[in-house]
């Protein structure tokens, strides 16, 4: 708030009266004192009552000089301002002690009120150092999170960016549509069927120590639940599918007679396997993909010449068909990359 009253005019202001006022009455001692400073000029004639000088008689009645008075005559002229000024504060000590005093006290009362009000300031001015403090400690706060927010928000971008990119590129092998290759006519119980299936690589990375197997078996009965689709025959063997390409299972030669069998509903012949990967990623997990089918007879014709019944195919059956997650078994072989657990 603007003030209207500045202490240091008023002041100065009452300074400079008292100031005038004691030259006033210095001056007014001088005029009534001067002629003491030449006594033979200042005598009357003989045949005139001498008059005493005034300062011979104090405002007291005293005909007592003081020894300042006795030594120090007062002049008139600019030369009896400073006798004239302390021959009056010597005549009147006692009043210019408690001026004195009284200035001094004021002028104590006036700085003690600076004082405080210097130290009202003080504390004002801490209490907006702490309240911009707080304030500035806040938004700082708030800047910290916005800004951890913001890396958060960065970070799964970049997340979502690498893990698009793994998604996008990396290998992922799946099964394609198996191949028959029926054995010349006339059909006899020495001619066997070759399957061939084949994984196909849709990424644009290649696998790195791939395994793989791939088995048969003919069922008086469809799949049980319980079954548990072991590897038969040979050992699991590595399998390599390149960026875009395909490699061929197998093949796998299936007797006439069984054929033959599945063809006119006496049996039930199952076909399964399996192909586990690594990608070229750092920090992914090993990859599975699996199928099982059925042969069945698609399309029966009787006037097929040499005994042939017709078109075959192979089915999916309803579970051991996917990949990843969809798997009927979890991840069967290790890798450099990823080591299977050991036991216990």
């Amino acid at each position: 708030m603007k003030r209207w009253v500045n202490p240091e005019i008023v002041l100065g202001i009452a300074l400079g009266i008292v100031l005038c006022l004691f030259v006033a009455v210095v001056l007014s001692d001088q005029i009534e004192h001067c002629g003491q400073i030449n006594p033979q000029t200042a005598q009357t004639p003989s045949d005139k009552p001498q008059v005493p000088s005034a300062t011979q008689t104090h405002k007291g009645g005293s005909d007592e000089k003081t020894e300042y008075d006795k030594s120090h005559p007062i002049a008139c002229g600019v030369l009896g301002f400073v006798p004239s000024a302390i021959h009056y504060m010597d005549r009147n000590e006692g009043f210019f002690l408690g001026a004195f005093t009284l200035a001094l006290f004021l002028a104590t009362s006036f700085l003690w009120r600076s004082t405080e009000k210097l130290w009202e300031a003080g504390e004002r001015q801490i209490s907006l150092a702490k309240a911009t403090a707080a304030v500035q400690a806040a938004d700082t706060q708030a800047t910290l999170r916005i800004a951890e927010a913001s890396a958060k928000a960065a970070e799964r971008s970049a997340n979502t960016a690498e893990l698009a990119l793994v998604e996008t590129d990396r290998a992922f092998v799946y099964f394609e549509t198996p191949s028959i290759e029926a054995p010349e006519p006339p059909f006899t119980s020495d001619k066997k069927f070759i399957f061939h299936f084949t994984w196909k690589n849709s990424g644009s990375t290649r696998t790195i120590e791939g395994q793989g197997h791939a088995s048969w078996q003919s069922f008086p009965a469809p799949l049980e639940e319980s079954f548990t689709f072991p590897d038969l025959g040979a050992r699991p063997g590595p399998i390599f599918v390149a960026p875009g390409g395909v490699t061929h299972m197998g093949p796998i030669d299936v007797p006439h007679d069984y054929v033959q069998r599945a063809l006119d509903g006496e049996t039930y012949l199952f076909f399964w396997g399996w192909v586990e990967y690594d990608d070229v990623f750092k920090g992914t997990p090993r990859h599975r993909s699996e199928f099982c089918l059925r042969l069945v007879l698609i399309d029966r014709r009787e006037s097929v010449p040499s005994g042939q019944r017709g078109i075959v195919g192979l089915l999916n059956n309803h579970i051991h068909n996917g990949a990843e997650d969809e798997c009927f078994k979890d991840v069967q072989t290790g890798s450099t990359k990823n080591p299977l657990p050991r036991p216990g």
